[in-house]
């Protein structure tokens, strides 16, 4: 269930996010998806238990859904805005740029889950265990967030070339 509701919000940013994408830029999606994969990671890192909240118990098992939608909604929001950017900066090559994009997307879940089984194997508290590939995983993302301001904003297709516009 709680997969399903990450893949609802990641659906629901893809479509507005494609939509706006020329009128934001580049930047604003990747920014707001990094920061909010980034702060839903932390959050799971924190393993949140209940909490009341005006009057009503919400238990750990909600919030971890409202997490998860959170992080769909980064992952929606930032991939049209990656794919898009890069096709529009080499239009020649968007074959080429979808191919390499999905090959880094199947390397980097078949590596990341041998890694998380070895920290989740060695760790003696699978708490403890959680608590770290999480919060590296959001530092990770941290990480990214100066590249974005590497990236065009926009790009100029009115002349074909693919020239970039930084404003």
């Amino acid at each position: 269930i709680i997969l399903s509701i990450r893949a609802i919000g990641t659906i629901l940013a893809m479509l507005v996010s494609s939509f706006f994408c020329l009128a934001w830029g580049y930047r604003k999606p990747l920014l707001a998806g990094s920061i909010g994969i980034a702060a839903s990671t932390l959050v799971m890192a924190l393993q949140p238990s209940a909490f009341v909240l005006a009057g009503a118990e919400i238990s750990p098992f909600v919030t971890m859904c409202a997490v998860n939608f959170i992080f769909g909604l980064g992952l929606g929001i930032s991939m049209p805005a990656t794919n898009n950017c890069c096709i529009d900066l080499i239009p020649s090559k968007a074959p080429l740029i979808t191919a390499v994009f999905s090959v880094f997307r199947q390397t980097g879940g078949a590596i990341i889950i041998p890694v998380i089984t070895i920290v989740l194997d060695r760790v003696l508290d699978m708490s403890t265990g959680f608590l770290i590939v999480f919060a590296v995983i959001a530092f990770l993302t941290m990480l990214t967030i100066p590249i974005i301001f590497q990236m065009p904003n926009k790009v100029d297709v009115s002349c074909g070339t693919g020239l970039s516009s930084n404003s």
